[in-house]
């Protein structure tokens, strides 16, 4: 997710450039073992407080779309 990492970054770089700032406040977090175990996810869960949205910049099935759902390890709170 190097490539996700870095769209999203710049896109954040680009709007602070731009002199524009997020209505709300903006958390950025990267993990490891958010596939095999959960454990990355779960110590950032753990470490931030909850948010009120989430954007995961993970590549879709090929075509342009926003999705509003994703598959993976949930952990309870």
């Amino acid at each position: 997710m190097k490539a996700g990492v870095v769209a999203y970054v710049t896109a954040f770089r680009a709007l602070k450039l731009a002199g524009l700032q997020p209505a709300a406040e903006v958390q950025m977090a990267a993990v490891i073992e958010e596939e095999c175990t959960g454990n990355g996810a779960l110590a950032v869960m753990q470490s931030l407080r909850a948010p009120d949205a989430c954007l995961i910049p993970e590549p879709g099935p090929g075509f342009p779309a926003l999705y509003t759902a994703e598959v993976g390890v949930v952990w309870p709170g």
